[in-house]
């Protein structure tokens, strides 16, 4: 499976300029999560320290509002989308809630392996 994720980040630009040792590297490091349609991923207001790759399927990225006390669609995101802003280094929060739409299959590089 691992040289199918060095394809989809070639497919995707998503390691430009990187040498296939590189990104085998790289790859080695991911862990692999299945998230089912409707499950949330990462919360509005959690402190992140991963970032994660959209190897297949659908994402919602949802904003909560106060006001109607609701949360609201901002983005949808499809395979090949990379998202989380690993807070944990910046100190600030997930600015959105990252929920499936379909069933997905993420990449998840932590802050651990990342170092």
């Amino acid at each position: 499976m691992e040289e199918n994720f060095v394809t989809f980040f070639r497919k995707h630009n998503l390691t430009k300029g990187y040498t296939d040792n590189e990104i085998n590297q790289f790859v080695s490091l991911l862990q692999e999560i299945t998230y089912k349609a409707g499950e949330i991923i990462l919360k509005e207001g959690q402190k992140n320290d991963s970032f994660y790759f959209l190897y297949d399927g659908e994402l919602l990225v949802m904003k909560y509002d106060d006001v109607s006390d609701n949360y609201y669609l901002i983005n949808s995101m499809k395979t090949g989308a990379q998202f989380g802003e690993m807070s944990v280094i910046t100190g600030e929060s997930t600015s959105a809630m990252v929920k499936a739409k379909t069933d997905c299959i993420v990449l998840v590089l932590s802050h651990k392996n990342a170092l």
